[in-house]
């Protein structure tokens, strides 16, 4: 049987949530693991994603998404992981993703993220551990905000288990994958370009209006200079003789 074309069997003890109309299995978004505990998580996955997006990925071919369920066994639609963030290049992106199935393109995450909560330590740090290995997963992240702690994790091609990276002196991790640094910011994972840190938008557009403002300041201010010169050489024009 082909779980992705063929009908499956009403007879069979499954429970109907799993299947379409068509009697095909489904792979939701909205699934239980698919979101991080608190505003902060969610905020910092936010950054990941949109840093990754605007920085190292090339949007026609590569893809970063958050809280978005990886399906890994085809026809076993329990079997599923959601990171908080991950890098996927060679996938174009859809912002329309609702979760990705790994057999559609063979394409596995080269970079995953977890932001640890107090419900979460275990299944970020033992459970989806086992998982991001066996999928053979390059480089594995997970940050505690409330500890301020990053932690580095290379898959070793040779025992196919992850061992911890050691970072620089500056407490950053090169990402090859990303060709970023991952580090801390106060209580904040960031990601760095070449040693300088990349800001979320929200914070380069409010750069971007500082800056326009005070280009329009020193225009004004030029504008007014300009109507003052203007008015004395007229005010000395009709003072000669």
């Amino acid at each position: 049987m082909n779980p992705e074309t063929d009908l499956v069997p009403r007879a069979q003890s499954r429970a109907p949530e799993e299947f379409d109309t068509q009697g095909r299995y489904l792979y939701p978004g909205d699934v239980e693991d698919a979101m991080p505990e608190g505003t902060w998580a969610r905020l910092l996955a936010n950054y990941l994603v949109e840093t990754i997006l605007r920085v190292a990925a090339a949007l026609h071919r590569d893809a970063a998404h958050a809280n978005l369920p990886i399906y890994y066994r085809q026809g076993e639609p329990k079997m599923h992981v959601s990171p908080d963030a991950f890098y996927l290049p060679g996938v174009p992106y859809d912002k329309h993703r609702m979760s990705y199935c790994l057999w559609e393109t063979g394409v596995i995450p080269r970079v995953v993220f977890e932001l640890l909560s107090p419900g979460s330590q275990w299944k970020d740090r033992v459970d989806n551990r086992r998982i991001y290995e066996e999928l053979g997963i390059p480089e594995y992240y997970w940050f505690d905000p409330k500890t301020r702690r990053l932690e580095a994790l290379l898959l070793d091609p040779a025992t196919q288990r992850y061992r911890e990276r050691i970072s620089d002196p500056q407490g950053r991790h090169r990402s090859d994958a990303l060709g970023l640094e991952v580090g801390v910011v106060e209580d904040a994972i960031a990601l760095y370009r070449n040693g300088v840190y990349l800001p979320p938008t929200e914070e380069l557009l409010r750069e971007a209006e500082q800056r326009l403002a005070e280009e329009q300041r020193l225009r004004k201010e030029a504008d007014a200079r300009i109507r003052e010169l203007e008015q004395r050489l007229r005010d000395a024009g009709r003072q000669d003789p």
